[in-house]
């Protein structure tokens, strides 16, 4: 009999990509932000606060739990990675709602890590010098 694949299940599954940029860049955010815990899932549509399409949202639970970043499955893989970013930047600074001095900070932070892993395991080929 297979195993019901749950939510919590879900967080354990591990890619099955050598250069996953997923990945790399839930590594670089780890590696600055450690104590910071959140779940992500690739969604087949995300809706913002105010129900309109989005690439991707941060949503902060009021019960205090870890907060949960959506991705939309429906755009590129290169732009889901920089939106993945875009919401972990979110989760490093809850404080920051208006992508102001500390949320770009934090994105730039992990922007700058990713690349450096990125180029430390795979070379030049694969780091992005784009925002």
């Amino acid at each position: 009999m297979k195993d019901k694949l749950t939510a919590e299940a879900a967080g354990r599954l591990q890619s099955p990509f050598g250069n996953d940029p997923f990945a790399l860049v839930a590594q670089a955010f780890g590696n600055l932000f450690p104590d910071r815990e959140y779940s992500a899932y690739i969604m087949p549509e995300v809706t913002d606060e105010n129900g309109n399409s989005a690439c991707g949202v941060t949503t902060f639970p009021e019960d205090g739990s870890p907060p949960v970043v959506e991705v939309s499955g429906e755009i590129p893989i290169a732009a889901g990675v920089e939106v993945l970013a875009h919401e972990l930047a979110h989760v490093a600074t809850p404080e920051d709602h208006t992508h102001g001095d500390a949320w770009r900070a934090a994105f730039d932070r992990i922007f700058e890590e990713y690349n450096r892993i990125a180029q430390e395991l795979f070379g030049e080929a694969f780091t992005n010098d784009e925002e």
